[in-house]
């Protein structure tokens, strides 16, 4: 029995796909078997992450953070360490955006860039 887990977020193990039962399961039937088990869609395009430069300054952030890419940016959004989703926004295939970092509390967030060559992620670190 088994469930797909990610710790994208750093949900570790309760970052599954659904809480609680029924798992997936699969019965081994001989030593010679070969699971190739695949999670998501089968047209999933993998992009190299080093493609991608992303700059996010200051680091840590008071006011302001901005976010600059090599790649045309068409969307950003700020994750928090419980997982919610605190900021998003689309953006008209700019290299750069500005966010007031006001609102949100001090601590670590997960920047997440959706950019014409992929998506990449980085962490920033917001204090008062």
């Amino acid at each position: 029995e088994y469930k797909y887990f990610s710790d994208l977020i750093g949900d570790g193990w309760d970052g599954g796909e659904w809480p609680g039962d029924p798992n997936r399961s699969i019965e081994v039937i001989d030593d010679a078997m070969v699971v190739e088990e695949m999670f998501g869609p089968d047209d999933l395009q993998i992009i190299e992450s080093d493609d991608i430069v992303l700059n996010l300054f200051p680091n840590p952030a008071r006011t302001n953070l901005t976010v600059e890419a090599n790649e045309a940016i068409t969307g950003i959004r700020m994750i928090d360490m419980l997982g919610q989703v605190v900021y998003t926004t689309s953006v008209a295939n700019e290299y750069n955006h500005v966010i007031s970092v006001t609102p949100f509390r001090s601590g670590v967030y997960f920047v997440q860039v959706t950019t014409s060559g992929g998506v990449i992620t980085s962490r920033v670190q917001i204090t008062r």
